[in-house]
């Protein structure tokens, strides 16, 4: 399931602040919509343990997971590794 990076996503998705509760493909292109217009958050570099709860973070959000050595994404409601595998 690869998202092209020059898609175009609505940014009605965001509005009112609503959060992503799917894994599916429309929530990875929320994620995506996010970290392309900027409005994604690094969370700093925490492990599995340290990191806060992906319900509690806006899709996109992101920290870079020092147990598995990579990026890691909220979907609003897990936290996802590159694939969208959650992690």
């Amino acid at each position: 399931m690869a998202i092209e990076a020059t898609e175009q996503i609505p940014e009605t998705h965001f509005s009112g602040g609503a959060k992503l509760t799917t894994s599916s493909e429309e929530g990875l292109r929320d994620i995506l919509n996010r970290m392309k217009t900027g409005s994604a958050v690094f969370l700093g570099a925490l492990s599995n343990t340290g990191r806060p709860d992906a319900a509690d973070q806006n899709p996109g959000d992101w920290i870079f997971n020092t147990d598995d050595n990579a990026p890691n994404w909220s979907d609003g409601t897990n936290w996802r590794d590159a694939t969208g595998t959650i992690t």
